[in-house]
């Protein structure tokens, strides 16, 4: 059976790549309001303009240093951050992804909980759960890891990248058949898309032999 490792140097599905595109949609979003995980705080108006804005450059600063891939000198901008701004939760979003890129999973948890507890917007809900699956599945917690996948597609079924990482979940949990299907749902949202037709390759490759060694 394929292991995870082996698929990231052929497919979009390894960790780096995630945070890759998890990055760029932080980058995007911050423009349109203020705080990618949560507004409730400038509700509250207990943070002055001037904070908000210089937290939001060390944020863009880091996620800037995220696409150098120098993710260490991007978790101190974010901290940074955190240090002007504590109520940023944009940036408490962003630092676990730089960290889950880093494989501090546990801290990356830390990040993504805080995350999650706070966001409301469907699809950035759907990246932090397909992130904190995926430090779920690394730290050996397969249950939670699943809940989170399962919660990725089902708050943001119009994205291909979560049914891509829930296939791989199953493929390497030794569940082709589950992993196939995750992987043609997620061909049929980017049919253009070769890495995914790659894996779906792979899977299929990997059911034919077992079949053949059944026989």
């Amino acid at each position: 059976m394929p292991q995870w490792e082996s698929l990231v140097s052929i497919s979009q599905g390894g960790i780096l790549p995630f945070c890759a595109t998890a990055f760029l949609c932080l980058s995007l979003a911050m423009p349109v309001r203020a705080n990618l995980i949560s507004s409730a705080a400038d509700k509250t108006d207990q943070r002055s303009s001037s904070t908000v804005a210089l937290g939001r450059n060390f944020v863009l600063r880091g996620i800037a240093l995220a696409a150098e891939k120098d993710y260490e000198q991007a978790v101190k901008s974010f901290d940074g951050a955190l240090t002007v701004d504590p109520e940023s939760l944009d940036a408490v979003a962003a630092r676990g992804m730089a960290r889950l890129a880093l494989r501090q999973y546990l801290e990356a948890l830390d990040d993504f909980d805080r995350a999650v507890a706070h966001e409301t917007n469907s699809a950035d809900l759907g990246y932090l759960y397909s992130a904190r699956g995926m430090c779920f599945f690394r730290t050996g917690k397969m249950s939670e890891a699943l809940h989170d996948f399962d919660l990725s597609v089902k708050i943001a079924p119009d994205n291909a990248t979560h049914w891509y990482q829930r296939a791989l979940f199953f493929l390497e949990i030794e569940q082709p058949q589950q992993a196939l299907a995750n992987i043609n749902q997620a061909i049929n949202l980017q049919p253009d898309d070769t890495d995914f037709r790659t894996v779906r390759d792979c899977i299929i490759r990997s059911l034919l032999k077992d079949q053949q060694c059944d026989e």
